[in-house]
């Protein structure tokens, strides 16, 4: 008779999100994996939870693009000496 690895899932295990483990389920599967199996985070999601940060930095960057813009032209329509110092 094969044995087990005497692990239990946890309940929300169907809200984990396999492709970037980007919500707090994935984290606890993560944690409860490699606290309970003795695994580490390289052994659990091989590419690193790296792809998944530098995703959202980009995504951060991009939301935020349009709101530094209007508040730039904002600025420069109310201070239209320092719009030298920002054209090249």
């Amino acid at each position: 008779m094969a044995e087990g690895l005497a692990f239990t899932l946890p309940d929300d295990y169907s809200n984990v999100d396999f492709d970037t483990f980007s919500n707090n389920e994935s984290y606890s599967l993560i944690k409860k994996l490699s606290e309970e199996l003795s695994l580490n985070l390289k052994q659990i999601v091989p590419q690193g939870l790296l792809p998944y940060h530098q995703k959202k930095f980009a995504d951060t960057i991009k939301d935020q693009e349009y709101n530094f813009k209007q508040l730039l032209w904002l600025k420069f329509s109310t201070a239209k000496d320092s719009q030298p110092k920002f054209i090249l």
